[in-house]
């Protein structure tokens, strides 16, 4: 703060010439600074630190003012007023007459529906349904300037204003929250509720409707749910018995659908088994004809090698055969030969006796057995070995 110099203009409260007095815009940061204390003043202020999760909104509170006044957030830098650009987590800082600092939260928080207020509503068949619910929301980053100018009150506003959630939540979730219920759920009966389908239906639409609502309005709702459904007692308890029996309906159904599934199950099993063994077995037939076929080739094989030999010994047999035929032609050729000789020889002996053949073999034999009788003694004349000698005596002379 500069203490001597020219006074300030009307309505100005910042020296930003060096010759005027008053608040200096420029801060100084940490450290040592020769200062004289007649011409300057020094205050000190604890610097903005903005946490992570948080974004800083900063106002310009001594600047010229905007063109258009009229809007939320100023559209031109360096203008009085909120500015659209936001800080970023980190340590600034600043000075506190020209600007001001504003945290908000943009980490997402939840809160629950019932504890605020009842959430039920009346059903289309009169019956009142209570609820509760919870809902998981976060400003989003890029509209925290406008959401807190648009829904801060000064009611719960502080110096770093850090309750903004408490007016997302009473000003945009709560009222959204509430409108949709009555709306949707005077269209539907008090016993649609007890039904597992229709509560889901229900928490689907509540989550898409309250998504719709607040994403334009700079609100991020990151899950909406529905955790219980209070219906009307009176018809609670046959619809829950009917629903139970529904239930169980459903699941002896998907019991026997779960029995037929098994059965198809076993029956594909089977039927893969069985295509197991069929390709097992052909594999088998096919091994068999493959070694019966090998077996064959090789019986044929040797049958023909012993064919073969077979030929080649028939051969020789024929060979030997006629060999052997002509060694006995020879043989016989030979015999014949000196048969003929012989006999040639007989005949001329035969023919040296006169041609008589009886003549000659007894020749023969007498020459035989003459060598063999050295005396002959014989008692009568008429003895049959005398009749030899006589045949002798008888035919002595040769005929001529």
């Amino acid at each position: 703060m500069r203490l001597q110099g020219d006074d300030l203009g009307y309505a100005q409260i910042i020296a930003n010439q060096p010759n005027e007095k008053g608040i200096v815009p420029d801060v100084l940061r940490p450290g040592r600074y020769p200062i004289n204390p007649y011409l300057e003043e020094i205050k000190q202020h604890d610097p903005v630190i903005i946490p992570a999760g948080y974004k800083g909104v900063v106002t310009l509170l001594s600047a010229p003012l905007p063109k258009n006044p009229n809007v939320p957030v100023s559209q031109e830098a360096g203008t009085r007023g909120v500015q659209a650009k936001t800080l970023d987590p980190g340590t600034y800082y600043i000075n506190p007459y020209v600007k001001h600092v504003s945290l908000v939260d943009c980490r997402s928080q939840r809160f629950d529906l019932a504890k605020l207020e009842d959430m039920g509503f009346p059903s289309k068949d009169g019956f009142w349904v209570s609820l509760d619910g919870s809902i998981e929301f976060r400003v989003k980053p890029e509209n925290a300037a406008e959401v807190f100018v648009i829904y801060n009150d000064s009611t719960n506003d502080d110096p770093q204003g850090e309750r903004i959630d408490e007016e997302i939540r009473n000003k945009i979730i709560m009222p959204n929250a509430r409108s949709f219920c009555r709306l949707l759920g005077s269209n539907k009966s008090g016993r649609d509720f007890i039904g597992g389908v229709t509560r889901k239906e229900f928490q689907q639409e509540f989550q898409n409707a309250m998504r719709k609502a607040c994403e334009p309005l700079g609100v991020e709702i990151i899950q909406a749910l529905i955790t219980d459904i209070y219906p009307p007692q009176r018809i609670a308890e046959p619809v829950r018995k009917r629903e139970v029996a529904r239930q169980q309906l459903d699941q002896f159904k998907q019991q026997i659908l779960q029995q037929q599934s098994e059965m198809k199950l076993a029956v594909e099993k089977e039927l893969v088994l069985r295509s197991k063994q069929l390709v097992q077995a052909d594999q088998e037939v096919v091994t068999m004809t493959v070694q019966a076929k090998r077996e064959q080739e090789v019986a044929v094989t040797k049958a023909n090698e012993t064919l073969g030999v077979a030929g080649f010994k028939l051969e020789a047999a024929k060979d030997e055969a006629v060999a052997i035929v002509a060694r006995g032609k020879a043989n016989a050729d030979v015999i014949v030969f000196q048969n003929e000789a012989e006999a040639a020889g007989w005949r001329e002996s035969v023919t040296a006796f006169g041609g008589d053949g009886n003549a000659f073999a007894r020749y023969i034999l007498y020459r035989a057995i003459a060598p063999g009788y050295d005396n002959i003694m014989v008692n009568t004349a008429d003895s049959p070995m005398m009749d030899v000698f006589k045949s002798l005596q008888e035919n002595a002379t040769p005929k001529q």
